[in-house]
């Protein structure tokens, strides 16, 4: 059986808590359901429901928090951040697939070595960023991975995390 978000949040919390205070500190509050219906209404879809109630529990971590909460150096990012974030890397594929079909396109973008190219697809939705600029993006295709998480990475493309 698998645990509910909240369940999920409340253990890492508990465990956050008691062995990293700091980061536990660096939890953001809730979002504003606004921001989520913002959201929802940028990427042109309802979000699955995992990431409507993680975003409901936490909004990403604080702006002032330093280091990542999620292996890899990740930090889960807020609604707000999601949608900025979907913004730059739809523009991203929507350029590769215009290259694609021959149309002439701006070449400040690093084309990556596969002629499907999912990095940027606008149903993966941003939920983690590094420092680096990889993403850690979940499913939102109609397909077997729909809600399966990926790492996106501007140099690798898409990969299942």
């Amino acid at each position: 059986m698998t645990a509910s978000i909240d369940e999920s949040w409340a253990r890492i919390e508990n465990w956050l808590a008691e062995h990293a205070p700091q980061t536990y500190a660096a939890l953001a509050p809730p979002a504003d359901p606004a921001d989520i219906a913002e959201l929802e209404r940028v990427i042109g879809r309802p979000l699955l429901r995992p990431l409507m109630a993680s975003l409901l529990r936490h909004d990403g971590v604080l702006d002032r928090a330093e280091g990542s909460l999620l292996p890899g150096h990740y930090r889960p990012i807020s609604a707000r951040g999601t949608a900025a974030a979907w913004h730059l890397l739809t523009a991203y594929h929507d350029a590769c697939e215009a290259e694609e079909r021959g149309e002439e396109v701006d070449q400040d973008f690093m084309k990556l070595g596969s002629s499907r190219i999912l990095y940027g697809h606008p149903q993966l939705i941003p939920v983690a960023r590094d420092l680096g600029g990889a993403y850690i993006v979940l499913d939102h295709r109609p397909e077997i991975d729909r809600g399966r998480l990926h790492a996106a990475e501007p140099a690798e493309g898409v990969m299942r995390v």
